[in-house]
């Protein structure tokens, strides 16, 4: 952006953007697949009940649709800094948290605690929607371009693909895991019972 190499600044915007689409979808269809074991495991004990484990893993999985999006924004602000355009980040961010708070205010009564975390995942996205927006207007689309567009579109078919395989695999694993250690448990209390008398 220093030199005014406008389309360097699109390169290396597009391929931080391919590396945040890869890592962020695995994350964020992680969570979703995985956000009952993941609560489980990191708070169920002490005077956090099964319950609360049942009321937070909605609350999570709202919270893993804005891991794209907030990710594909600490890819684009920057790029905005470096072009000395600091207001289109900052309006962006106020825009987002603006349709939080619209979002929230609607929404709130019907759908509770998962209604405000999915209020913050679309305010990300529209976040990362303005700045995408701005960001075409004043170097230029960030993406492929001609026969290199087929490509990234076919690159996008198969990272849904390993997605789907991803979450498909996590989720049997979890319930196989789930069977095999209630099927243990069961034994071993048995035999504990028996080796007590």
């Amino acid at each position: 952006a220093a030199r005014g190499d406008a389309q360097a600044l699109r390169e290396r915007t597009a391929e931080g953007a391919r590396a945040a689409w890869m890592l962020a979808t695995g994350s964020a269809v992680g969570l979703v697949v995985l956000a009952e074991p993941v609560v489980t495991v990191l708070f169920e004990r002490g005077m956090w009940s099964p319950g609360d484990t049942r009321a937070s893993v909605p609350i999570v999985r709202a919270f893993a649709l804005g891991v794209l999006p907030v990710s594909l924004i600490k890819i684009y602000a920057p790029a905005f800094y470096s072009l000395d355009r600091p207001a289109v980040p900052v309006l962006a961010s106020l825009a987002a948290i603006a349709s939080n708070l619209v979002w929230s205010a609607l929404t709130y009564r019907a759908l509770g605690g998962p209604g405000l975390a999915l209020g913050i995942s679309a305010g990300a996205l529209l976040n990362y929607a303005i700045l995408r927006v701005w960001f075409v207007r004043l170097v230029g689309p960030a993406g492929p371009r001609g026969p290199a567009r087929a490509s990234g579109f076919l690159q996008l078919v198969a990272l849904a693909a390993s997605n789907l395989a991803m979450a498909l695999i996590a989720w049997g694993c979890w319930r196989a895991g789930v069977y095999l250690f209630a099927g243990l448990q069961g034994r071993l209390h048995g035999w504990l019972a028996g080796a007590c008398r």
